[in-house]
């Protein structure tokens, strides 16, 4: 029984790794987890006045004068500092949990895509925002803000999923960042403010564009992104794909045009591997 202690998440059940070290699967979803983790380390380990770890966060001026690896970086950026300490560690857990979920529901092309412009683009805006020198841009980083993203991008796809005591999501998404912005107007850091903004307003275009927002949502405005992350193959229309595949009764045709839809939306790789099964096996019924 040589894989009766792999580790799989239970959260991303069905997900595709993009490979595997041992047991582990990694994942996008895993990767950005332990690159936050290590960040975090690296705070710990690093000896004050921590010069390096600095240079993973997020600072305009810094970007604008050649440092431009922050626009990656400053998800890695993570302290355990007084509050951090205890918020830190949750935000990465929350981050692992619902980014797994993306990740089977986007799937792993997509959502690599769309966790890249996550952390690309709130970055670059902000950056932009600096340059104006309308305000004052401190050290802007960690996972807690990508957490942020990761939440109302799952909220933007499943607004009414019940979370604690069975409150809406949507409820605990508006909840969560009011009470964010008035934390961080507290401090009078209203470039915290603008950068949770910007990454609230990304997650929920990147969601739409990548068509995986609810009905409520589509007035929202979508960037042509749905297929960026797919393969030629799965540019194969509904009914190339039904010359492939046959099947011999009614239940196992509607079985199967529910499989070939997602095959035509996101590809046959990014199909769960059960899914990729009963695909093969109705196609094997019909010289049965």
């Amino acid at each position: 029984m040589p894989d009766r202690y792999a580790f799989t998440s239970p959260f991303g059940r069905g997900s595709d790794p993009w490979f595997r070290i041992g047991n582990l699967d990694v994942t996008t979803t895993v990767a950005a987890t332990i690159a936050a983790i290590f960040g975090t380390l690296w705070w710990a380990i690093e000896p004050i006045p921590k010069t390096w770890f600095e240079k993973l966060y997020l600072l305009p001026d810094s970007v604008i004068s050649g440092q431009v690896w922050q626009i990656v970086s400053w998800p890695m950026a993570n302290t355990l500092f007084r509050q951090q300490a205890i918020w830190t560690p949750v935000a990465i857990v929350i981050f692992y949990i619902l980014g797994s979920r993306l990740e089977q529901e986007f799937g792993k092309r997509n959502y690599l895509v769309f966790l890249s412009l996550l952390t690309i683009i709130p970055a670059v805006l902000t950056t932009a925002l600096g340059s104006l020198d309308v305000m004052e841009f401190a050290f802007l980083g960690g996972i807690s803000f990508l957490e942020i993203g990761i939440f109302i991008a799952f909220v933007s796809n499943k607004p009414d999923a019940p979370f604690f005591y069975g409150i809406p999501g949507w409820i605990l998404a508006v909840a969560f960042i009011t009470i964010r912005i008035l934390s961080f107007y507290g401090e009078r850091r209203y470039d915290k403010i603008i950068l949770t903004l910007i990454m609230v307003a990304t997650a929920i275009v990147l969601t739409r564009s990548f068509d995986h927002a609810a009905p409520q949502l589509r007035w929202v405005p979508a960037l042509p992104l749905k297929d960026i992350g797919s393969r030629k193959s799965k540019k194969k229309t509904r009914k190339q794909n039904r010359h492939l595949y046959s099947v011999s009764s009614v239940e196992d045709e509607l079985e199967l045009n529910a499989l070939l839809d997602k095959v035509s939306t996101d590809g046959f790789e990014n199909l769960s591997r059960s899914e990729q099964r009963r695909l093969k096996a109705l196609s094997k019924k019909k010289g049965s």
